[in-house]
């Protein structure tokens, strides 16, 4: 029965580990073009502009 135990806490501890790796893994990486974008469209706009 322990064995039984200890496979239920290790298969737990790796869906856990799982999440916090997608959760971690997948909120910058939209962020991230999120922020770029909006910073090179107005950057590209206002050269021609200034041009």
């Amino acid at each position: 029965m322990e064995t039984l135990f200890w496979i239920l806490v290790f298969l737990f501890a790796l869906v856990a580990a799982w999440r916090v790796i997608l959760m971690s893994a997948t909120f910058p990486l939209p962020a991230a073009p999120q922020n770029e974008k909006p910073a090179e469209q107005p950057r590209r706009r206002r050269r021609p502009q200034n041009v």
